[in-house]
C-alpha cells in the first residue's frame, strides 16, 4: 500500500475507506499536537501558553503527544477523504484505527453510509391519470343513515335482545377448559348486528334477557390476529347485563334542522352531497400524490437504501403503533401478547412500509433541491405559532419544546407540502385548483 493513500470499497449503500498517513506527514501532526498541548499547559512560574519548549516536553509524555497527533490526523485526513468521495452521508462516520506506531504509517478505516441518488431527469413526463369522483343518491342515503344512527338515543327495555339493540355483557373465554386472561370483559357494550366481534357471538346474544346467562361454543376465524387461537373452538360464558333499545330519529325536516344550519331535508342532502364530493376530491389528491411519489421512489434500488435510515424508520413506525395502542387504553405488552409477536418480529414486519416511507422522503428531498423549493422564515414563524396555539388549546405543555427542533421540523413539513403541490400540478394537471367536480352538486 502506498504512503498517503486511500482505498475505497463499497457494499450496497456502505462505503469503506482505508486511509494511510505517511510517517513524514504524521511527524507534522505531532508538531501541531505538541504546539496545541503546550499552549494549554499551566505550570508554576510560567504564564499559560509561554512555557519553554524544553520544559513543556518534560511535562508532556511522547505517548500523549502521539495520541493527540493520531486524533488530529484521523479527524483531518478522514474528513478530507470523505469529501473526496463527493457523496452525502447518513449520520456520523464510524472510525477505527488499524495501525498506529511512531515511525510507521498511520492506518485507519472509515465506514459510512451514503444517501442514494434519485433519478429525476424525466420526472416531469410522469403522469397519474385522474379517476372520476362521483357521488350518487345511494351515497347520500348511506351517509344520512349513518348520521341518524350516530344520533340515536338508548332506553332500557324489559324484553329479549334484538338486532340493533345496545347490550352490555359480561363474558369470559375458555380454551380446552383453561380461562384465557385476555378473553374476559365486564359490561362490554355491543350493538347487535354490527359484527364487531367473533362471528356468531352477537347472534348468540339475540334473544337473551337482562340477567340471563348462556354458554356457547364458537370457532375463531382462521385469520384471527392471535395466531395460537386462529381456527380453534372456544367456550364463551356470557351474561347479559342490560338490554337497551336504540331509538333512531326519523329522517324528516325536524331532523334536518337539528343537525346544523340546514333549513330542510333537501338542504341537508345537498350539504352532505357537497361534503362527500369534497372528501372524495381530497382523497383523489392524496392518491395522485402517493402514486406519483411511489413511482418515483421505485427508481431507487432497494439495496441502495442505507440500513441506518431503514432502522430509524422501522423504530419510528413501531413507536407510532405503540402510541396508537396506548391511546386506546391497552398496554403495548398486552398487544404484543395478543398478536403473539416479540418487538423484534414486529419491527421486521415494518420493513416493506419502511422502504416505501424512506423512498418517499428521499424523493421529496431530491425534488425540492432539483426544483429550488424553499421555505421563508416568515412561513415557518406562522406555522410554528399555529402549532403552539393548538398545543396550548389542547392543554399540552409547549414550554418544554425544543424551539430549534420545532422550527427545523416545521420547515421540512412546509417544504414537503410545497413539493407535493408541485408534483400534483405536473403529474395530474387540474388536480390543484381546477379539479373536476361532481356535476350532480
Amino acid at each position: 500500500m502506498n504512503l498517503n493513500s486511500m482505498q475505497v470499497s463499497r457494499d450496497r449503500a456502505q462505503y469503506t475507506l482505508i486511509v494511510v498517513v505517511s510517517p513524514e506527514e504524521l511527524v507534522l501532526y505531532e508538531d501541531a499536537a505538541f504546539a496545541a498541548l503546550r499552549s494549554e499547559l499551566e505550570l508554576p512560574g510560567f504564564r499559560k501558553g509561554h512555557v519553554p519548549e524544553t520544559v513543556a516536553r518534560s511535562h508532556l509524555s511522547p505517548e500523549r503527544i502521539f495520541a493527540e497527533a493520531v486524533e488530529r490526523a484521523v479527524a483531518e485526513r478522514g474528513s478530507a477523504a470523505c469529501e473526496d468521495l463527493h457523496i452525502e452521508f447518513v449520520g456520523a462516520p464510524r472510525v477505527e484505527v488499524l495501525k498506529a506506531a511512531r515511525g510507521n504509517p498511520l492506518e485507519f478505516r472509515i465506514t459510512v453510509e451514503a444517501l442514494p441518488e434519485v433519478p429525476l431527469a424525466d420526472w416531469r413526463n410522469l403522469r397519474v391519470p385522474l379517476q372520476p369522483q362521483e357521488v350518487g343518491e345511494q351515497d347520500v342515503d348511506l351517509a344520512l343513515d349513518q348520521l341518524r344512527r350516530s344520533r340515536a338515543k338508548s332506553r332500557a327495555v324489559l324484553r329479549e335482545a334484538r338486532l340493533g339493540d345496545l347490550v352490555e355483557v359480561d363474558f369470559d373465554t375458555r380454551l380446552d377448559g383453561a380461562l384465557l386472561g385476555e378473553g374476559s370483559s365486564q359490561r362490554h357494550p355491543l350493538i347487535l348486528g354490527e359484527g364487531n366481534f367473533i362471528p356468531g357471538f352477537e347472534d348468540a346474544i339475540v334473544g337473551m334477557n337482562a340477567g340471563e346467562e348462556k354458554v356457547v361454543h364458537l370457532s375463531f376465524p382462521a385469520d384471527w390476529a392471535k395466531r395460537e387461537l386462529a381456527g380453534k373452538e372456544a367456550e364463551f360464558r356470557i351474561k347479559a347485563r342490560s338490554v337497551q333499545e336504540r331509538i333512531v330519529p326519523d329522517l324528516d325536516e325536524a331532523f334536518a334542522r337539528s343537525v346544523g344550519k340546514f333549513e330542510n331535508l333537501e338542504d341537508l342532502r345537498k350539504g352532505i352531497r357537497e361534503g362527500l364530493s369534497e372528501e372524495r376530491r381530497e382523497r383523489e389528491r392524496r392518491r395522485v400524490r402517493t402514486e406519483a411519489v411511489d413511482r418515483l421512489g421505485e427508481r431507487i434500488p432497494e439495496d441502495a437504501i442505507p440500513e441506518t435510515l431503514m432502522a430509524q424508520e422501522r423504530a419510528r413506525m413501531q413507536e407510532e403503533l405503540r402510541e396508537s395502542i396506548e391511546a386506546h387504553g391497552m398496554a403495548f405488552a398486552d398487544y404484543l401478547a395478543r398478536i403473539g409477536k416479540r418487538e423484534e418480529e414486529l419491527a421486521e414486519g415494518f420493513r416493506e412500509g419502511a422502504i416505501r416511507r424512506v423512498r418517499a422522503a428521499l424523493v421529496l428531498r431530491a425534488l425540492a433541491r432539483e426544483e429550488g423549493i424553499t421555505v421563508s422564515a416568515d412561513e415557518v414563524d406562522v406555522r410554528v405559532e399555529e402549532t403552539l396555539r393548538q398545543m396550548r388549546g389542547g392543554g399540552e405543555a409547549g414550554g418544554r419544546l425544543d424551539s430549534d427542533a420545532l422550527r427545523s421540523y416545521t420547515e421540512n413539513v412546509l417544504r414537503n407540502e410545497k413539493t407535493l403541490e408541485l408534483i400534483e400540478q405536473v403529474v395530474a394537471p387540474g388536480v390543484s385548483g381546477t379539479f373536476p367536480r361532481d356535476e350532480s352538486s
